[in-house]
């Protein structure tokens, strides 16, 4: 059987200096490469469709409820070119919810003080089979927080923050997801944990001055994506248990 990669958090963390990379050394290499395409930095949207602030008492709300839906709604009716932007205000900067699609053309925005995060409820992530939250001898049980399926265009930018709350007790239990992570390498199994952002197919994504904390999982997941954005770049921060975990 085919033992689990180390915590999942740090090898992502690793992925997202690339994308780092891209804002400064795309241009050299692509010269090299022989395209000539003019490579510029991206900037914010001038195209806002829904601006949404904290609302107090939502929590870590389960799929249905809470932030998810609101945020979830908005995205939906947004139409192409514009953006949905989460703003911090006097009353709070957190936003909680379970997995968010991001349709083409809009741009998730998080504003500088604010912080998006990832509930803890594994409920919110599974996929029909009830393993999401466990271990397993195959993983991929849960959805990823946030999605872009064939999603063109599309982007997540700000100067805010995406928390995965990685570190975080799952709902329910005392275990957190990276506790689960090092518990499967133990077990020689499989840890069912939700992926920070997740991207299959599509082209031109841009992912500009966000920061992402504490993935359950990877950060980032990139799959058969065309031509990402030239300009796009990231900031990644991550943080390990401040112990090792038994």
């Amino acid at each position: 059987m085919r033992r689990p990669r180390p915590l999942r958090h740090t090898a992502a963390f690793s992925a997202g200096l690339v994308l780092i990379g891209l804002h400064t050394g795309l241009a050299d290499a692509a010269n090299a490469q022989g395209d000539r395409r003019h490579v510029s930095e991206p900037g914010l949207p001038t195209s806002i469709c829904a601006e949404l602030k904290p609302v107090a008492g939502l929590g870590d709300a389960p799929a249905a409820g809470g932030d998810r839906q609101r945020i979830q709604d908005a995205l939906t009716a947004c139409r192409p070119g514009a953006a949905v932007r989460l703003d911090a205000d006097a009353d709070g900067n957190r936003f909680v919810s379970g997995p968010l699609s991001i349709p083409s053309g809009v741009t998730l925005w998080i504003d500088k003080g604010a912080t998006l995060a990832a509930s803890t409820d594994a409920t919110a992530y599974d996929r029909g089979k009830g393993t999401c939250g466990t271990l397993a001898k195959q993983g991929g049980g849960c959805l990823p927080f946030i999605s872009l399926t064939n999603a063109d265009n599309a982007a997540i930018v700000g100067d805010g923050v995406i928390d995965g709350q990685g570190d975080r007790p799952i709902k329910g239990g005392s275990e957190t997801w990276w506790q689960l992570a090092r518990r499967a390498q133990r077990e020689d199994l499989n840890q069912n944990a939700p992926r920070l952002i997740q991207v299959n197919g599509g082209h031109d994504l841009t992912l500009y001055r966000i920061t992402l904390h504490d993935a359950p999982n990877f950060h980032i997941f990139m799959n058969g994506i065309r031509a990402p954005r030239s300009g796009a770049s990231g900031s990644i921060r991550r943080q390990r248990p401040a112990t090792p975990t038994a």
